[in-house]
């Protein structure tokens, strides 16, 4: 894997608990990011909300396509916020982790 994409832990590796990712990275785009996320046996069973100011149908349809599980367009209010952040996507974790 590429070294700008993983890291090394001394002692117990601990993985977030949720990704909000940026698709208008600096210096990588952000769906490969969620690709690199979503192809990786440790990270793709974290929820990925991705939080972006793009408003291009395109990129929400293949940022779905590609594993995230919640869009938000930038600005966005806080119960929407909130909601992508809810139970539910942590659930979906959880029940990956015990299986």
């Amino acid at each position: 894997m590429d070294r700008r994409f993983s890291a090394v832990y001394c002692g117990e590796l601990q993985l977030p608990r949720v990704i909000l990712l940026d698709l208008k990275l600096p210096k990588v785009d952000g769906l490969e990011v969620l690709r690199r996320i979503r192809s990786n046996d440790l990270t793709k069973i974290i929820p990925v909300v991705v939080f972006s100011s793009s408003i291009e149908e395109k990129d929400r349809v293949e940022s779905y396509r590609l594993g995230a599980n919640s869009y938000i367009i930038k600005p966005a209010a806080y119960e929407r916020i909130r909601a992508a952040f809810s139970g539910s996507v942590f659930s979906m974790r959880s029940a990956a982790v015990s299986n």
